[in-house]
Order: structure tokens, then C-alpha cells, then sequence
């Protein structure tokens, strides 16, 4: 034999033994793991058959913990060569991360050897698709220095590490809980060796083997060991629910101690809801409690806002319509995502409504109720919702004390710390840590489910049995209480019926009382004429009471109630009238009094009553047998009385039949006193009326008696002064001066009486239209400017306003102005001041409100742009001011609200210093009011006076657009009219002729003198009807007319000249004294061309003459041409 084959013979045979030897090993290996269910008994037997197998100096298995530091569970070793290491505990650290994914994703085994200083890698899965591969050969690189310090510190030389990985299963088809979804990274099988040693892959394939069997094996007992638990909880459930169930009545005391024991808590709660508010809450306990959330009302920690709406959180429907389902508003997971601020997760196939915290005092959640805890060793609470269909029923809640834990670690580790080095040295370590945390288990979890389920439907039992013994216990006593009612119930029946016969009956005679009641109402409302009311009244009330009489009685005025009469009745037929028989008796006056008092009276049959002798007599007279009587009263004074009598029998009254006569009785009152009112009221209006009438004919008459003679006196001061009659010497000249000037007072006098007259009878229209502010205070201070110059006083002006032209009316504005002027000077010592001043406020307000009304349709009608222009309709603002200020004499306080009250001087002793009627004041405050504004004083007695006027400012540039429209349309209305008199011919002399018709003789000298000085021709007619004849003789160019003369009076006389074709165009000037309100207007409108009212001052009335005389020349001009 070749000694060369002999060799590979005996290789061959030896590799066939060892691989014969290899596969009777893991035989016998499987068959001692299927021997047994106990894992770690599997275990112990793996580890010493692989060490018996390899020959090396430890085997041991590695299991991971949950929080990822390992555990050696299972351990063969060498005596005296490697010391022993089962049950020690391994930092995370001591295995990185990224090993951990390649022992679980490729299920890499590791090969060390410290001599070559290398690391073998066999990959048995590809890391990228996780499929076997084919070709698992052992690649080798440089171990890592760490590493390799790590394992010298261990005693190690030689090292085999493979994973143990359980793959995921389905068991979705078993009652079992499910183990993971995917498989996960179980332990590791180690082999050490203190001596070198080359590891070959048939002895990594025969570890892979066995390491295989190993998985098989533990996935096997985590399922028997799942099934013993399933098993546990359901005794646990089965003892608890006949606790529940089993007897009579719910145990909800012994079942919570029971689930107590079950979870192995120190402590626990079944809180019950109350389901409406005659319900109590409920709360059995058992072991150690926290405190209430209030110590001094005992709310307990339920009663939490978070803990309720967690509680509700499972009946919360979620609107949210996306495919991904969100967890629901305030279920833990929702509420932590919150706290946060994270996106709400995704609902979980295996999300429980079960709140499990481990450590009260790390849930950021609890932290409002943590405080309660804090006199207890509770650490870990568990908190079971309890549900009935869409009911909340409350909670079941468990509590776990914290508790000491201890570990020994394979050398010195600190676990809060990162471990930076390799250890120096593995020997044992323990570590104790106390006030620990228990962790909720999933086992738990599905228990306090399960529980849930249970203590629902119990509780739900008991509240329902209570309602059950509740309402029998009541039953019976229902049941008697229900008979009894029957019994009651058919004798009301029968009250009520007849009851409601006689309600219905009253109800329909109530509802004919109201009815007649509001017929009485309407007929106050209608008409105040007693006789029409008192007559429908009685027929209304005597046919509603069925009565054979029904009468209304006065009583004679200061009669002290002996006499009075029926004014108004209706009575049955086959009885006679009462009406306008006058009663006089003696016994009636007690009767009488008695209807003081406010109260209805009756007798039901005077027989049988207590009545005096002569007061029978009476009611026999009327043959009465009962009577109902109601008193009528006019404010606090009897009237008179509402009798309804019964004349065939007696009666008996009813109170409803009372109380309905006491109520149209009030009305009947109401409509006397009302008709005593507006009789009243008529006569008051008669008499003011009259009282008006009477003033204003005063007022006519003393205004013309007083303007004639003013006239004659006034004109002949003037004739005089302008040297008519010839040079008049200096004393002639003085005394003429004082007779004009006593005239002027007495004028102003006459004038201010009339000017309050007329704003006191609402006849004053206000003329606005665009003045030049500097020219009327300029003429204002014209007229009191001799006064001061006389009295050697300073006229100030001063005028602070952007524009000078404003919208006012001119006279009652310079009357204003004059008034305070001139007492500022009369009341102002020699050598003083006056200072008129005016300025504008609030401008700027007015032109941005402008803009509101600008871009108006042009083409609205005429008759809407033209609106009266008042002051009512002007805005408040902005406002001219004026102010007159003085250095006089100053005014006291407490006189001032004298100053604007007619005739009223503020000192009787001024009047004899200070010569005036005390009207100046009050009439300017009557034309400022007219005006729509204020006047405002300011004064002290020695300091001075200012008066200041508030005036409303008008759009000047609106004002004029207006005044334009109302031109145009009243020249286009004088174009319409046709002109069908004579206009002047051609042989017009060149001197005007003036017909003067004035029937008093001063005035006729006083006017022809000055006219004729004038170079007027002038015609003299002493009546109307004089004027007349003369105007048709003479064609005169002018007519000063006098209103008031004897026969054909001067309205007349114009009218019938206006009717004369031929003298029809003759300009007319009215002369009067009538001064009264509408004076002016009836002559303008009668055909006057102009009105002045005496007396005249002849410069006034040489200027309307030569205003006439332009007009009548203009039309002359325009006829021939």
C-alpha cells in the first residue's frame, strides 16, 4: 500500500469520525432539549454537551434584559482555568449597538484569537436581503485594541460568539397572547478558552446547529410559559368574577382587595360615578391611599379635570376622516403628544385604554396630582377605565409600592454613567438601588383588561339591582299611596267637573263683562260726550246683570250729597223714569259719605236690612227691592254714583258682579274727568286765544298811535336839521337834537317791544345770505361810536378769521351786536374800552364732513335742492363766535340770571343812572336762541363784562348755490307772467311826481316839506278812494301809501290801483305804523313795492324813493326798447 494513500485514508476516516462524532453529539443534544419544557434545564444541558464537545474552558448563554444590559442564565466551565460567571449582569455597553444589529440581521458569528490577533466574521444571513448564504467562510481582520483589553481582562484567549435569534411566528390564529411581530435578538451562545486555539468551521457549524435547536427550544418555552400565564389570569378572572357574580349581591369590596392581591399592589381604589344628581358618588379602597385632592372637603383624586376627561376619552368619537386613524382627544397617548407638543400618533391594533404609569413621579402628566402620593411609598399606579356600552361608569385603580432592587455586576459598574473604558477586573459587584419603580408587564396590561370587562358588567349589575331594591321597597307603599290617590282622584274628578261647569259659566259671563267693559273703554276713546257714553253704558251693563235698573247719579254741586239727580238711565219696561227727578233727602247724605270711601255697596233685599226710614221711603218711591251702587270720583272728589237696581224681587249680589261694577264705574270716571279736562282745556284756549288777540290789538294800536306822532316829530328834528325851514341858531340846533334823540328812545323802545312780539308769536323768518363779516361789525360800531367818542371811550376790533365773507343773517345779528355795543358803552365810565372781537371754531370739522356731499346728482329736481335755509338744519359745528368785552361797571354774580328777563334791570338805582326798559338783553337772547345758538356772560362787579355769542356756521359755497337756484326760479316765474298794464309813455317829465296819500296833517306837512325841498312834484290825498282818482288823473310816478285811513283804507286802495290796467305799474310804497308780525307781508302781498313802518327816517325814505324810481325807469326803458 502507498504510504501517501495510507495517510488520506486515515484523514478520511478520522474527518468521517469526527463528523460522525459532530452529528451523535447534536443528536444527543436535541433529544435532551425535546426531553425536558423547562428552559433552563435546556439550558445547563446545551452548555455542557457544546463544552464536552469543543473541549474549551467556559460555554455559556448571554440573554438580554428589556433594558438591554445581559444576563449569563446558563453556564459550563473548566475548574480552576476561567472563573464562573453565571449570574452576572453585563453592561449594555460591554456589546455596541451596531453588534447587536449584525447579530440580529445577519447573524454574524465572531472568532477571536488573541495571539494572531485577529477576529474571524461569518455572516450566516446577507445583512441587505436577509437570505441565507451559500458560502459562509470566516473572513478575518485586526481585533480592536479595546476589545482585545477587555478580553485579556477576562482571562480569555480564544472566543466563539454566536447569536441566538428568535424568529417571528404567526399566531394570530391561537386564544394565546402574540409573541413579536419580528424576530429579535434573544442572547448569544459564548465559548472561552484561556489558551490559544484555532476554531474550525465544522465546530462553528456544529455551535450554529446547536444554537439553532437552542431557538427552537426557547421560542417553545416563551410559548409555555405564555400558556401558563394565560392560564394564571384566567384563575385570577375566575376567582374575581365569582366574587362579582356568584353571589346574591355584588362583592365590589371583596373583589377589589381580590384584584389587589391578583397584581400584587399595595393599594386600591373602585371609584363609581354618580349617573344623575340624587346619586352619590361611590368609592371603595383597600390598602395604602393617597390624600384627597382638598383635605378639608375629602374630594377624592377622581375627581381630577384630567383624570375625567381621560375617563371619557374612550367614548370620544374621532372626526378625523383620514385613512390614518389618530389616537382619540385625551386618551394617554393623545394627551402625552400634547404635553410634547408632538403630532398625535396613529391608534395601535394593540392600544389599550388602560393607564399604566410606572413612576408617578417621571409622568409629566401626573404632576398635579403627584402631590397627593407623597406621605406614601406608592410608585407605580394603575388605572382600569370602566365602560358600559357609551356609559362611563368610573375606574378601578391599583397601586405598587416602590420597591429595592438588587444586581451583581461582572466588576465594578456605575449604570448612569457611559462606560469609556474596558473593566480591569470581573469580579462580582453588587449593586443595591432602592425606591425603585415596578414596570407595568403586557401581562398586566391584558389582566387590568380583562378585569375592566368584568367590574364593568358587575358594577353596572349592582346599579341596577339598587335601582331594582329601591323601587321594590317603594312598590308597595306606591301601590297604597296609587289606591288611596284612585279613591281621591274620583272625587276630585268629580269636584273638577262640576268645577269646571261653573268656571266655564263664570268665564263666559267674565268674558261678556270685559266685552261690555272694553265697549265702555272704546267709547271713551271714540268720544268724550258723556251723554252718548252714559246711555250705552247702562244698556250694556243692564242687560249684561239682567237688572231691571241701571242709572248714573250726580250730585248736585256744594250739596253736601242731600241733592243730585239720575242724568242717565235704562230701565226695564213696565218701570218708570227716574231721569231729571231731582232727589232731595236728608237720610241720603249718609249714603252718600259712604261712596267716599271707594268701595261698592249693596243690600240684597232692603226688608231685611237696617235702613233709616226716609231712605227706605226714597228707594220705595222708586220701587226698588236691591240695589248694587259703585261711587264715581273726579280725582279725589265724589261725583256721582252707578246705580244698578232690582225692582221686581230682591237679589243677592255676586262678588264678580262687584268687582265688574267697580271697574266700569272707574272707567265712567275716567271718561268725566277727561270730558271735565277738555272742557276745560277749550275754555283755556278761548281765553288765551282772546288774551292773544287782545295783546296783539294793544300791541297794533299803541305801535301806530305811538309811530304817527313819532313820524310828524321825528321828520320835522330832521327837516330842521337840514336847514328846510331856514339857518337855525345853535340853541335851536340843540333842542332839535334833543327832541330827535328822545324820539329815537321812544322808538327803540316801540321797536323792542315789537321785536319780542313778534319772536314770541313765531312769525320772525330768518333772512340768510352772504355778508362781509368786516362790514357788519364796522356798521355795528357806527352806531355807538359818537356815544363813545362823547365818553372818551376806545372802540376795539378785532377780527381773527381766515374768511371774511360769511352766510348770517345781517339784521338780527347787527341788532344783536348793537344791543350788547351799546351797553357795553352805557355801562362803561369815561376814559374805558369796548372790544368787539370774532373768531371761528372748528372749521376743520366742518370741511371734512363737507366732503361727504359733494358729487350730488345735478340733475335732481329743483324743488328737493332748495330746502328752507335755517339754523335748525345747520350742523353743530363749526361756530362763529362774537364777544363784547368792556371795562364798565361789571354785574354780581347773583345778578346775573337777571340780565335776560324782560323789563328787569339787575339794579333799580341803575335806572335812574342808566336810562333803559331793561328789553335790550332779553331780546338779544331771544334772537340768539331763534339763531340756534349761546350767549354766555362773564362778569364781576368793578372787572368788567364780556358777553360772547355762539353762533351755528354755514357752507357759504352750498348757501350760494341754493340762493342761485331759488333766483333762477323766481325770475323764471316773473318771466311766465304776463305784463298787461301801461308802462309810462313817452312824455315822462323829467322831475318825478309823488302821490302822498295820509290822512293825518303832521304827517302830510312833515313829508311834503321834505319832498318838495327834494324837487318832487307832490300830490296830497287825504283817503283811499282820493288816492285813487288822483293816481288815475295824474299817472304819478311813485304812491307813498298810508295803510291806515278813513274809508277806503290803504290795502284796499292798492289793491283796486293794481287792478287798473293803466296805473297799474305805479311803484307803491306801503307807510304805516302798524309794526306788527305779518304787517309787512299782508302789504307786499296786497301789491306794495316796499313797506316802511313810522316812524320814517326821511334818509330811509329818500333812499327807497330813489330805488323806486330806478325800477320804474328800468321798465320804461326796457318797454321801449
Amino acid at each position: 500500500m502507498n504510504p501517501a494513500n495510507e495517510q488520506d485514508e486515515q484523514c478520511s476516516v478520522h474527518e468521517q469520525s469526527g463528523s460522525l462524532t459532530q452529528q451523535l453529539m447534536l443528536h444527543r443534544i436535541s433529544n435532551r432539549i425535546r426531553q425536558s419544557l423547562e428552559l433552563q434545564e435546556i439550558l445547563s444541558t446545551t452548555v455542557a454537551e457544546v463544552r464536552l464537545f469543543l473541549g474549551t474552558d467556559r460555554i455559556k448563554i448571554y440573554q438580554f434584559q428589556p433594558d438591554g444590559h445581559g444576563l449569563v442564565i446558563a453556564e459550563s466551565i473548566c475548574e480552576n482555568r476561567l472563573p464562573s460567571l453565571l449570574g452576572l449582569h453585563f453592561p449594555a455597553d460591554d456589546i455596541p449597538a451596531y453588534a447587536r444589529e449584525l447579530y440580529l440581521r445577519a447573524r454574524q458569528r465572531t472568532i477571536i484569537d488573541l495571539d494572531s490577533h485577529q477576529i474571524g466574521i461569518s455572516p450566516l444571513d446577507c445583512i441587505e436581503t436577509g437570505e441565507l448564504i451559500q458560502n459562509q467562510d470566516i473572513r478575518y481582520r485586526p481585533v480592536d485594541p479595546c476589545h482585545r483589553e477587555y478580553m485579556n481582562a477576562m482571562g480569555v484567549k480564544s472566543s466563539v460568539v454566536v447569536p441566538i435569534v428568535i424568529e417571528a411566528t404567526n399566531s394570530s390564529k391561537t386564544l394565546l397572547p402574540p409573541l413579536p411581530a419580528s424576530s429579535y435578538l434573544w442572547g448569544l451562545l459564548v465559548s472561552h478558552h484561556s489558551e490559544p486555539r484555532v476554531v474550525t468551521e465544522e465546530e462553528l457549524l456544529f455551535i450554529q446547529s446547536v444554537v439553532d435547536q437552542v431557538s427552537i427550544a426557547i421560542a417553545q418555552s416563551i410559548l409555555l410559559e405564555r400558556v401558563r400565564e394565560q392560564a394564571k389570569q384566567e384563575a385570577h378572572i375566575n376567582r374575581v368574577t365569582t366574587l362579582l357574580y356568584t353571589t346574591p349581591t355584588v362583592q365590589l369590596q371583596a373583589a377589589l382587595e381580590e384584584v389587589v392581591k391578583v397584581f400584587e399592589g399595595s393599594g386600591g381604589r373602585l371609584y363609581l360615578k354618580s349617573q344623575n344628581s340624587t346619586q352619590n358618588t361611590e368609592i371603595y379602597t383597600c390598602g395604602v391611599q393617597p390624600e384627597p385632592l382638598e383635605p378639608t372637603t375629602g374630594r377624592p383624586i377622581e375627581e381630577n379635570m384630567l383624570w375625567q376627561k381621560y375617563l371619557g376619552s374612550a367614548l370620544v368619537k374621532n372626526d378625523d376622516q383620514t385613512d390614518a386613524i389618530t389616537s382619540k382627544p385625551w386618551s394617554v397617548q393623545w394627551m402625552r403628544a400634547m404635553y410634547a407638543l408632538n403630532e398625535v400618533p396613529q391608534i395601535l391594533d394593540n392600544e389599550s385604554d388602560i393607564w399604566a404609569i410606572a413612576d408617578i413621579y417621571k409622568e409629566p402628566l401626573f404632576r398635579t396630582l403627584s402631590f397627593t402620593f407623597e406621605s406614601t411609598q406608592i410608585r407605580g399606579v394603575l388605572i382600569i377605565p370602566l365602560y358600559f356600552g357609551q356609559e362611563v361608569l368610573g375606574s378601578l385603580t391599583i397601586f405598587r409600592d416602590e420597591v429595592e432592587q438588587k444586581f451583581v455586576w461582572a466588576g465594578y459598574h456605575q449604570p448612569d454613567t457611559r462606560q469609556l473604558s474596558p473593566r480591569k477586573s470581573f469580579d462580582a459587584w453588587q449593586q443595591i438601588k432602592k425606591g425603585q419603580a415596578q414596570v407595568w408587564t403586557e401581562a398586566n396590561i391584558r389582566l387590568a383588561q380583562a378585569m375592566s370587562e368584568r367590574f364593568s358588567s358587575a358594577v353596572k349589575q349592582y346599579q341596577l339591582y339598587n335601582q331594582v331594591q329601591i323601587l321594590n321597597a317603594n312598590l308597595e307603599q306606591q301601590v297604597e299611596v296609587r289606591t288611596l290617590e284612585l279613591q281621591e282622584s274620583m272625587i276630585i274628578a268629580n269636584q273638577k267637573r262640576s268645577l269646571a261647569e261653573q268656571l266655564a259659566k263664570e268665564l263666559s259671563i267674565f268674558a261678556e263683562q270685559q266685552q261690555t267693559l272694553m265697549g265702555v273703554i272704546t267709547k271713551i276713546r271714540e268720544s268724550l260726550d258723556l251723554n252718548k257714553i252714559f246711555k250705552a253704558t247702562t244698556q250694556e251693563v243692564r242687560q249684561l246683570l239682567n237688572a231691571d235698573r241701571v242709572a248714573v247719579f250726580r250730585f248736585a254741586h256744594d250739596s253736601d250729597f242731600t241733592l243730585g239727580e239720575f242724568i242717565s238711565e235704562d230701565v226695564r219696561a213696565g218701570f218708570a223714569s227716574a231721569i231729571a227727578i231731582p232727589i232731595r233727602d236728608g237720610c241720603f247724605r249718609h249714603y252718600g259719605k259712604q261712596g267716599s270711601e271707594r268701595k261698592f255697596y249693596t243690600i240684597d233685599d232692603i226688608d231685611k236690612a237696617d235702613l233709616a226710614p226716609c231712605y227706605v221711603a226714597t228707594l220705595v218711591k222708586f220701587q226698588i227691592k236691591a240695589y248694587l251702587i259703585a261711587p264715581l270720583f273726579i280725582g279725589e272728589t265724589l261725583w256721582g254714583l252707578l246705580c244698578i237696581y232690582q225692582c221686581s224681587t230682591p237679589r243677592q249680589w255676586h262678588i264678580k258682579e262687584k268687582e265688574f261694577i267697580t271697574q266700569i264705574a272707574t272707567q265712567l270716571g275716567v271718561a268725566v274727568q277727561q270730558a271735565r279736562l277738555l272742557e276745560q282745556a277749550k275754555s283755556m284756549q278761548i281765553a288765551a286765544d282772546a288774551a292773544n288777540q287782545a295783546k296783539s290789538e294793544f300791541l297794533a294800536s299803541m305801535s301806530h298811535e305811538l309811530r304817527t306822532p313819532l313820524n310828524a316829530i321825528l321828520g320835522m328834528s330832521q327837516c330842521l336839521q337840514e336847514n328846510i325851514f331856514g339857518e337855525l341858531t345853535p340853541a335851536q340846533k340843540k333842542a332839535v337834537t334833543t327832541i330827535e334823540n328822545s324820539g329815537e328812545h321812544l322808538l327803540s323802545l316801540i321797536n323792542d317791544i315789537l321785536d319780542l312780539a313778534k319772536i314770541e308769536s313765531g312769525k320772525v323768518e330768518l333772512q340768510i345770505k352772504p355778508i362781509s363779516l368786516h362790514n357788519l361789525c364796522s356798521f355795528s360800531l357806527s352806531f355807538v361810536k359818537q356815544i363813545a367818542v362823547s365818553k372818551n371811550i376806545e372802540l376795539n376790533l378785532d377780527i381773527r378769521c381766515p374768511i371774511d365773507e360769511i352766510a348770517l343773517d345781517e339784521l338780527r345779528t347787527r341788532q344783536i351786536l348793537i344791543n350788547l355795543l351799546s351797553n357795553a358803552v352805557k355801562f362803561t365810565p369815561k376814559g374805558g374800552s369796548v372790544t368787539l372781537k370774532v373768531w371761528l371754531e372748528g372749521l376743520e370739522q366742518q370741511e371734512g364732513s363737507s366732503l361727504l356731499t359733494q358729487g350730488q346728482d345735478e340733475t335732481q329736481k329743483t324743488e328737493d335742492l332748495l330746502p328752507p335755509l335755517s339754523f335748525a338744519s345747520c350742523p353743530s359745528s363749526p361756530y362763529i363766535k362774537f364777544s363784547v368785552s368792556d371795562t364798565g361797571i361789571g354785574i354780581a354774580q347773583a345778578d346775573i340770571p337777571k340780565l335776560f328777563q324782560s323789563f328787569v334791570q339787575v339794579d333799580s338805582s341803575l335806572n335812574r343812572q342808566y336810562s333803559g326798559t331793561g328789553l335790550g338783553l332779553s331780546l338779544v337772547n331771544r334772537l340768539v336762541e331763534l339763531q340756534n345758538g349761546s350767549i354766555d356772560v362773564v362778569s364781576s362787579v368793578g372787572a368788567g363784562s364780556c358777553f360772547t355769542v355762539v353762533l351755528p356756521y354755514f357752507d357759504i359755497e352750498h348757501m350760494l348755490q341754493l340762493q342761485a337756484l331759488q333766483l333762477q326760479t323766481t325770475y323764471e316765474e316773473k318771466q311766465s307772467t304776463p305784463v298787461t298794464s301801461d308802462i309810462l309813455n313817452d312824455d315822462q317829465p323829467e322831475q318825478a311826481v309823488i302821490l302822498l296819500a295820509e290822512d293825518n296833517q303832521a304827517n302830510i306837512d312833515t313829508f311834503f316839506a321834505y319832498l318838495s325841498f327834494g324837487k318832487y312834484q307832490v300830490i296830497v290825498a287825504q283817503n283811499g278812494e282820493e288816492a285813487i282818482n288822483l293816481a288815475l288823473k295824474y299817472k304819478p310816478h311813485i304812491i307813498l301809501m298810508d295803510i291806515q285811513m278813513p274809508g277806503i283804507d290803504g290795502l284796499e286802495a292798492i289793491r283796486r290801483i293794481r287792478a287798473l290796467p293803466e296805473i297799474a305799474h305805479v311803484q307803491i310804497i306801503a307807510l304805516t305804523a302798524l309794526a306788527m308780525p305779518g304787517d309787512c307781508e299782508r302789504c307786499l302781498a296786497a301789491g306794495a313795492n316796499e313797506y316802511l313802518a313810522k316812524p320814517i327816517l326821511l334818509q330811509e325814505l329818500q333812499a327807497t324813493i330813489d330805488r323806486c324810481w330806478e325800477q320804474s325807469q328800468n321798465l320804461r326803458t326796457k318797454f321801449f326798447c
